[in-house]
């Protein structure tokens, strides 16, 4: 039902948004779903201490206003050849479903900054000169890497993603490389200056711990996590059926979106197996972006609602009856 309504593509259907998700994340806070100390990737050697229910409550808001410029992103730039509100609304649950209930992590800001990076980097197509994108794209990216380290392999996938789009010059380069390095250098100067020494990337040395976060062992969380994997796959596919019917400019930001969810697949799993923590909010945005696609561009329209919302279902029985088997 809320998938039809969304369907209407009525500019009002947003003004339910915030209410989805404070229905969402009041869940969140009425069946924590607790999990291990988790550690943050972070430049910052200050961490809030603050009680859960402000966490999920600050979580909440950075999420809702993701969702917003998601949608838009995607609407703005015609990505899905249709204007439509039901990418906003996939990216709440996955979301709901991916982000951990942990203490406060300053990873839970980085997709606020990637989504202004992708933007930045998607709006180059064939533009002549695109120092001042360049810049702004590393100077955003910059900022998500503060808030996680892990995520320094994205200035190569920026690189990439760029020539793909146009034939790019080394100034154009050089900026992009001058807008990551000064957020970086920004809060180390400051650091230094309050606390006397440099941030905790550069004084405490991370070791490598060989583990892999599982999301739940129950069978209603294994069913969510199978779904939901089988929902990503199968909006790669649907979107690569219809590639050679889109017009090429398109095509051609379809093929760098794909880069950009290949490294954070890649950075999410591959750090959070060497260096601990949870994979999900680093997945939030490309498995947002597959299934939206496939919900919104299926056929059958039935089986991709029932199969999203089965997938909701499951979570929510995970985290109601936690050790419940049937």
């Amino acid at each position: 039902m809320i998938l039809r309504f969304y369907r209407s593509n009525q500019t009002v259907v947003q003004l339910a948004l915030p209410l989805i998700v404070s229905v969402l994340w009041s869940l969140r806070i009425a069946f924590p779903f607790p999990v291990e100390a988790l550690p943050d990737h972070s430049v910052f050697s200050w961490v809030p201490d603050l009680p859960p229910y402000k966490v999920r409550i600050i979580e909440a808001l950075v999420v809702l206003l993701e969702a917003l410029l998601f949608n838009k992103l995607i609407n703005d730039l015609e990505l899905f050849e249709r204007v439509s509100f039901v990418p906003g609304l996939v990216y709440v649950f996955c979301a709901f479903m991916l982000i951990p209930d942990a203490d406060f992590r300053w990873v839970t800001f980085s997709n606020l900054f990637l989504l202004p990076f992708l933007r930045l980097i998607l709006v180059v197509y064939r533009q002549p000169d695109v120092r001042e994108e360049s810049f702004w794209a590393g100077l955003s990216l910059g900022v998500a890497f503060c808030f996680s380290w892990t995520l320094a392999p994205l200035l190569l996938c920026g690189w990439i993603m760029m020539m793909v789009l146009k034939t790019v010059n080394w100034r154009e380069w050089m900026m992009m490389i001058f807008g990551m390095l000064f957020p970086m250098a920004l809060v180390q100067v400051i650091h230094y200056g309050m606390y006397g020494n440099w941030s905790a990337l550069l004084s405490e040395q991370h070791h490598l711990q060989i583990r892999f976060f599982l999301f739940g062992d129950d069978r209603a969380a294994m069913i969510c996590w199978l779904l939901l994997l089988l929902m990503t796959i199968a909006g790669f596919f649907s979107m690569l059926s219809r590639q050679s019917r889109s017009v090429i400019k398109i095509r051609r930001q379809r093929q760098v979106i794909m880069f950009l969810v290949v490294f954070l697949i890649g950075i999410a799993l591959f750090s959070n197996g060497l260096f601990g923590g949870h994979p999900g909010v680093l997945l939030v945005i490309p498995v947002s972006f597959l299934v939206s696609y496939l919900v919104v561009h299926s056929n059958v329209t039935w089986i991709s609602d029932f199969m999203l919302y089965g997938t909701l279902l499951f979570f929510l029985l995970s985290r109601v009856f936690p050790t419940a088997s049937f």
